[in-house]
């Protein structure tokens, strides 16, 4: 069998996670399945703290500025957004070819 890259399909786009940090400023983390391999790939062998600068890129610094950023902080950010778009980060990227 055969396909062409115009064979793969992409389901509908997913409503967006954002986190609100203020009135003012949110982050947008996208949906994992729209990361580049080679990201998911990072994901794969990358350290929680790396893991969230490579989902969030140059919006890193503001999350990490919160005051209450602590491991509670990241396990409840990081299960709802895995919840969101229905799929473990890690499991995703093992899917894609991970080590």
């Amino acid at each position: 069998m055969r396909i062409t890259v115009d064979d793969l399909q992409r389901p509908e786009k997913v409503e967006p996670f954002e986190l609100e940090l203020d009135n003012e400023t949110v982050i947008a983390f996208p949906d994992p399945r729209s990361l580049h391999f080679t990201k998911l790939l990072e994901l794969t062998d990358a350290p929680p703290t790396e893991q969230i600068r490579i989902i969030v890129g140059e919006d890193f610094d503001r999350l990490a500025a919160l005051p209450n950023a602590d491991g509670y902080f990241f396990e409840s950010l990081m299960t709802a957004y895995s919840r969101h778009y229905g799929a473990a980060l890690g499991a995703l990227a093992a899917t894609s070819g991970g080590r």
